[in-house]
């Protein structure tokens, strides 16, 4: 059990790594195209910080493994919109955002979760429903980008970038993207074999386990973003990455490899991530911000899915 866990870390750690240098390269991308914060978020660094989801989808859909890529995708999704906000909110300072945003945004997250978990009800993941998945993608995608406005905070894009030519950033993003493969691999088979020692079913450690690995991205680039106070990108990634993970990281898997999965073991918390996203959505609409005291609910009703889990 220790191996398989140390090699589990290992794989999170490359994940993590690579990731980190993903985002960064393709925000310097990003900058020669002087893309709104908000939008940078929402459109490409949280596709960016999702790469671990993607690439877990792909690999466990060959592998046959559905359950793995539903857990990774719907326990990311839980993970961003609760511990990961709390956690940037407690370290970073209060995040802050229009009413309007959060709520066309915070809209699509939650349609984002309840389509997904309407798909898996059926245990299986079929190519028609993995394409209904990336198209529903496209579209929250679109209604996010034309219904948000300028956001508080700095408006220029100011994480660091790569001081390097465009030409050499986009093959250290190459480089990146491949690392991120290389430990998604390492991820799946690892978590297989850590769930059948231990005895607990493959989406449960997906869900609890791999999801916080692979939402790491998240919490590097959002804190940076707090911290200087760039709340457009903080929310457009948080926000975007839950509709990436329960869209298009969801999809694109069975897309190229259909899998069947556990709907029993899947539906209720699959329910979950709804009411949270419904939760969190509305208390940070209510208020238009997340400060330390709505942090902390956010992070406990994170950790009451544990108990929700195994109940």
């Amino acid at each position: 059990m220790i191996i398989q866990l140390v090699v589990l870390l290992i794989g999170l750690g490359i994940i993590s790594y690579a990731s980190e240098r993903v985002v960064t390269c393709s925000t310097h991308i990003a900058h020669k195209f002087k893309l709104p914060p908000l939008i940078i978020g929402v459109l490409l660094i949280s596709v960016g910080t999702d790469i671990p989801e993607i690439a877990n989808s792909v690999f466990s859909s060959y592998s046959d493994y559905g359950d793995i890529n539903v857990g990774n995708a719907l326990g990311s999704c839980l993970t961003q919109i609760t511990l990961v906000l709390g956690l940037v909110t407690l370290l970073g300072g209060t995040i802050k955002a229009h009413r309007k945003n959060i709520l066309v945004l915070g809209g699509c997250v939650t349609l984002a979760a309840l389509l997904a978990s309407i798909v898996v009800l059926d245990g299986e993941l079929t190519r028609i429903d993995a394409a209904i998945l990336i198209l529903s993608y496209i579209i929250l995608l679109g209604i996010s980008i034309k219904f948000t406005t300028g956001e508080y905070g700095k408006k220029e894009v100011d994480l660091s970038c790569s001081k390097h030519g465009t030409v050499v950033t986009f093959i250290r993003l190459v480089f990146g993207l491949v690392f991120v493969i290389i430990g998604s691999v390492i991820v799946v088979e690892s978590a297989i074999e850590l769930s059948n020692v231990i005895g607990l079913p493959e989406f449960f450690v997906s869900f609890f386990v791999i999801a916080i690995g692979t939402s790491l991205p998240e919490l590097s680039v959002e804190l940076a973003a707090i911290r200087k106070k760039n709340y457009g990108l903080a929310v457009g990634d948080l926000m975007g990455s839950n509709i990436t993970d329960a869209t298009l990281a969801l999809g694109i898997g069975p897309l190229l490899f259909p899998t069947e999965i556990n709907s029993g073991i899947i539906a209720p918390l699959a329910f979950y991530l709804i009411i949270a996203s419904i939760l969190v959505v509305s208390m940070f609409a209510w208020r238009k911000k997340i400060d330390k005291y709505a942090a902390i609910l956010c992070i406990g009703i994170y950790l009451f899915s544990l108990v929700f889990a195994y109940h």
